[in-house]
């Protein structure tokens, strides 16, 4: 009849990571990039609370709540991302495009824990991620005899769960425009549009499982100077 849950997480982060890149530049005509990102490692203290309570139809109700204990610390360690990127440049046009790829299965918690917890964890890292290639395209055009331009590009980034069908990876398109005055000051304006599907499980798995159809808007302006 009735279902209330409330579940904190609170979290202090400390991490670091690195990357490494390549670019080639032939005669400002086409640009090829590389890059590797190394994992990153982040330390977590975490408190967690949770509070739930249920009714059903023959009057029984059932309660759950955990006591707020120290903060745990574990540190986790994330995949190597790495990408290769082009564009190029004609007349008025610049095109571009990017391709990620991120294998999953290799995150790990790498401090914390008893081992055999952390053998567990990474048993079901294994089965439940997988590697994923996420493209990025984009194009710019300049006014003639004007310092404006204007913007288009796209994502594909595919979902991380090994089982999630193509509904569940994020798309995104955008739109936007740049005015650039002597190639110093620019104001630049865009406006993203991103949807996919989601789910979530209230408790345990596909018991109490709510839908969703995610919808993300956003409107980004940036000033910025160059010298």
């Amino acid at each position: 009849q009735s279902f209330y849950f409330n579940d904190i997480i609170d979290w202090d982060l400390s991490g670091w990571d690195a990357h490494l890149g390549l670019l080639y530049n032939w005669k400002d005509f086409f640009r090829f990039g590389a890059s590797v990102k190394f994992p990153s490692y982040y330390t977590v203290k975490e408190t967690y609370y949770v509070n739930a309570q249920s009714t059903f139809g023959t009057g029984y109700q059932y309660t759950m709540e955990s006591p707020i204990n120290d903060p745990i610390e574990y540190e986790v360690k994330t995949p190597f991302e790495y990408s290769v990127g082009a564009s190029t440049s004609f007349l008025l046009f610049t095109f571009s495009g990017d391709v990620k790829v991120i294998d999953y299965t290799q995150m790990e918690f790498t401090k914390g824990f008893d081992s055999n917890y952390r053998i567990e964890r990474e048993k079901e890292i294994d089965e439940l991620f997988r590697t994923t290639i996420n493209y990025y395209a984009g194009g710019e055009i300049k006014i003639p005899y004007l310092p404006i331009y204007g913007r288009a590009g796209a994502m594909y980034l595919q979902s991380p769960y090994a089982d999630d069908p193509m509904e569940f990876d994020k798309k995104y398109i955008s739109l936007g425009g740049a005015i650039i005055f002597d190639e110093v000051f620019a104001i630049e304006a865009a406006y993203s549009y991103g949807w996919w599907t989601d789910f979530g499980d209230n408790y345990d798995v596909n018991v109490s499982r709510t839908y969703q159809d995610i919808v993300v808007e956003n409107v980004i302006l940036n000033l910025s100077a160059r010298f």
